[in-house]
């Protein structure tokens, strides 16, 4: 009862130690023994178009056979199309043919023929391919949106009506064979093409001029003594000096001239304490505002000292208006949440976020923050083993002429599972080393294997879409010309000679598009781009307009010379920024609120100065200091309730039985030793010596002790603006410290520890009306059974004042 799903076509985790020859093995040998097992072929594909499949079928049986990549691309292995598509249906996709775009290498003088990689003067040419590739996406998917002249927006087949309709951004992906070094040039590229981009690999974060400003800040906050990390900060708009380069040349030659000067950071003390120039006095009021953020960093969480840098500084702002403002200010928004994040480990200070941030810029290559979420209507750029398993109405697969890494192949040492072990020869003599057999023969195995690898990426990649597929790749002119003079003619699958030899999944597909170009529908269409055109591209790109003077109007918050023609969008957003939302006053409203809080009456309360006073309490010495402190009035109410809370009613409740009770709740750690002793027995014989305090003792079985109450209530109890949505309540918290049956109903016993005399307990009790009131309306809602009365028990005064209800 096993069963095993997969397709060894997508076995593309070499990396993690996936090992496909498994798979093909098991295949093969339940193909040659039926009674072993059974192999079921699933070739129903209910993803992609027909005509899609049928090119993707065409590609890959001329390149995918057994004696070059262990698989043979036949009968079993082709796609059968299973999904229905509206047809003739205007402005759609067909599917076929698939979009081969070419571009020419301007900078392959600079690619290296070693199959040992590139090398770090091909970076930077990679660089630009690589942007060039994206301003062809970019206009690629500008035409498919509509936004080109003479361009006519795309539709797709909606999923939930099988209908079409028009194409947006979510429905196109970029897939990447390498992600590391080129996600941020595709998405900026396209960004600046007015195209809304997410992706959520890649690097550069911490290498953005924004968090190197806010780390140097945070590296001088940690540690003032530091020349680079101040001269960084001061360089900075953070710190607001009129001319940075200048400013810190001024400093460092006030430092001195001598073979020896002080360091940067004594001379900017320097400069600041012995100068009175304009530069002078505007570092004094940077100095003092580093040591008051040093001083807010000691006393407050790392993520509120950041963001009251980001306030006091209008840093965010700043960034906003520069050239890629909303990723620099999501760049920011992200550290902030690093900080706050951080903020709930154990161990956490200033110095160890710096260093925490040190060690992922160290070990991982951080993608800059995302200004929007994959959910949004955005083209996503991804690698292609991110897409392993998802669809997409539209595929853009550039980098198809770049070169396989094959770097692995060519250490020292090699090693592979069959072939074994493989070394360079060493000549010691001659102090050189050279190939030997075995790491020859070691060598064409793992480049077989990586080969055979790329070629299930890219079939991968491929398969990925349900309507259109368009590939990008930058290649040799002259290579075009040799693709149709050497496979034009050629038919079945690519020698396996050639398929091993290729460098990119270029020499793949050119040859198979030069093949089945004289077919009735050829599956692929190579549609070449030439060196003039692509300069038309890089110069139409780059802005070269200079800044008209209403814009420099605006940079410099001055009016406008003329007024300004309306503009429907500028209204909404300054009805926006100046409008008052019409809830504003059920933003402020609190989830919960305890009854005490809402009664809000205890500063009103007659009664000796400070016995509920609203203003600052002195902090109590710590208990190692040794001192006995008595504890306040709210600490001894905390003591007599914790006291009566666990109070046995049921036995005698004398003075002795008192105090054995209360050293019973000492040793079983229910109340401290000083909260014993602020418990004055004589209040509580007095109460159990009234009418009420007897009554409670004989029916001890009965009583509902410390009872909590949680009850909703409409924002307009509260003071608040009245809410037609029900959702919108307050959760009114309580503790009842008595509910006494009677009478078919309930009584409300509650124990108060003010110092108040016997006078003034009736003028207090009514203070607590409003409080007992909602417990009352709490309790009948609860439990529907009314509550007659309310019991206050003054406990000091030795009075107790009954409250009833016109309706009890």
């Amino acid at each position: 009862n096993l069963f095993c799903v997969g397709d060894v076509k997508q076995s593309i985790y070499a990396f993690r130690l996936a090992e496909p020859r498994q798979f093909l093995q098991r295949r093969q040998h339940f193909r040659e023994h039926p009674e072993a097992g059974a192999v079921i072929d699933l070739q129903q594909n209910f993803r992609s178009r027909g005509p899609l499949l049928e090119a993707v079928n065409a590609v890959f049986e001329r390149l995918m056979t057994a004696e070059a990549v262990d698989i043979d691309y036949d009968q079993s292995q082709r796609l059968n199309p299973g999904a229905v598509f509206p047809p003739g249906a205007q402005r759609c996709f067909p599917g076929a043919p698939v979009e081969l775009h070419c571009l020419p290498q301007a900078v392959a003088a600079e690619q290296t023929e070693s199959d040992a990689g590139d090398d770090d003067s091909s970076g930077l040419a990679d660089m630009e391919l690589a942007e060039r590739e994206a301003l062809l996406a970019g206009q690629l998917i500008r035409r498919m949106m509509g936004l080109e002249a003479g361009h006519e927006r795309m539709c797709v087949l909606d999923r939930g009506s099988a209908q079409p309709r028009p194409i947006e951004y979510r429905d196109i992906v970029v897939l990447l064979r390498s992600v590391r070094r080129y996600t941020t040039h595709y998405a900026n590229v396209l960004q600046q093409m007015g195209i809304p981009v997410y992706c959520a690999e890649g690097t550069g974060y911490f290498e953005s001029t924004e968090i190197q400003d806010v780390l140097s800040l945070l590296r001088l906050l940690d540690n003032p003594r530091q020349d680079i990390p101040l001269a960084a900060f001061l360089r900075s708009p953070l710190a607001g000096l009129p001319d940075p380069e200048e400013s810190l040349a001024l400093i460092r030659c006030a430092g001195g001239t001598d073979d020896n000067p002080p360091p940067f950071h004594e001379a900017a003390v320097r400069y600041a304490a012995e100068k009175n120039d304009a530069l002078a006095e505007h570092l004094r009021r940077v100095l003092e505002q580093l040591a008051a953020w040093r001083d807010l960093a000691r006393q407050r969480p790392l993520a509120d000292v950041i963001w009251s840098i980001y306030e006091q500084t209008g840093y965010l702002e700043y960034c906003s208006g520069l050239p890629g403002g909303q990723q620099r200010c999501a760049n920011l928004v992200a550290l902030h949440e690093r900080a706050r994040q951080f903020g709930g480990f154990l161990q956490q200070s200033l110095y160890r976020f710096v260093k925490f941030l040190d060690e992922l810029d160290r070990h991982i290559e951080a993608p800059q923050a995302p200004q929007l979420s994959a959910a949004d209507n955005v083209v996503r750029i991804m690698s292609i083993h991110k897409a392993k398993g998802l669809e997409f109405p539209v595929v853009i697969v550039p980098q198809m002429g770049k070169k396989f890494n094959t770097q692995d192949c060519g250490n020292a040492v090699l090693a592979e599972r069959r072939a074994g072990l493989g070394l360079r020869a060493i000549d010691s003599g001659k102090r050189v080393h050279y190939p030997s057999l075995a790491w020859t023969l070691v060598r064409h195995h793992l480049l077989r294997q990586a080969k055979a690898e790329e070629m299930r990426v890219m079939y991968v990649a491929m398969t990925r879409a349900r309507e259109h597929l368009i590939l990008i790749g930058s290649i040799k002119e002259a290579q075009i010309q040799t693709w149709s003079n050497r496979w034009a003619e050629h038919d079945g699958p690519l020698p396996a000679a050639h398929v091993l030899r290729a460098n990119s999944m270029a020499d793949w597909i050119g040859p198979v598009a030069a093949a089945a170009s004289r077919l009735p529908a050829p599956p692929l269409k190579l549609v070449w781009h030439d060196a003039q055109e692509v300069t038309a591209w890089i110069n139409n790109f780059e802005p070269r307009v200079a800044r008209a003077a209403v814009d420099s109007t605006i940079a410099a918050l001055e009016p406008p010379p003329r007024p300004m023609p309306p503009d429907e969008t500028a209204e909404k957003v300054i009805s926006r920024l100046t409008g008052r939302y019409p809830f504003a006053d059920l933003c402020e409203l609190e989830a919960a609120k305890s009854v005490t809080a809402w009664t809000e009456q205890w500063a009103a309360a007659p009664g000796p100065a400070g016995a509920h006073s609203s203003g600052a309490m002195p902090l109590r010495p710590p208990r190692c200091a040794g001192e006995t402190v008595p504890l306040a009035g709210v600490d001894r109410g905390t003591a007599f309730h914790q006291f009566l809370e666990h109070l046995d009613f049921s036995r005698p409740l004398t003075r002795e039985d008192l105090a054995g009770q209360l050293r019973m709740l000492v040793r079983r750690r229910l109340m401290t030793p000083e909260q014993a002793e602020a418990v004055c027995f004589d209040d509580i014989e007095w109460f159990f010596a009234t009418d009420l305090g007897r009554a409670l003792c004989r029916n001890a079985a009965g009583l509902l002790r410390e009872l909590p109450i949680y009850y909703a209530m409409a924002p307009d109890r509260f003071g608040h603006t009245a809410s037609s949505d029900p959702k919108d309540q307050v959760m009114m918290r309580g503790r009842i410290d008595l509910l006494v049956p009677e009478n078919g109903g309930y009584a409300i016993v509650d124990y108060k520890t003010d110092r108040v005399n016997a006078d003034d307990a009736e003028r207090r009790a009514e203070l607590y009306r409003g409080q007992m009131s909602l417990y009352r309306e709490a309790v009948e809602r609860i439990l529907r059974r009314p509550v007659h009365t309310a019991h206050l028990v003054f406990l000091s005064a030795r009075r107790i004042v009954t409250l009833r209800w016109q309706n009890a």
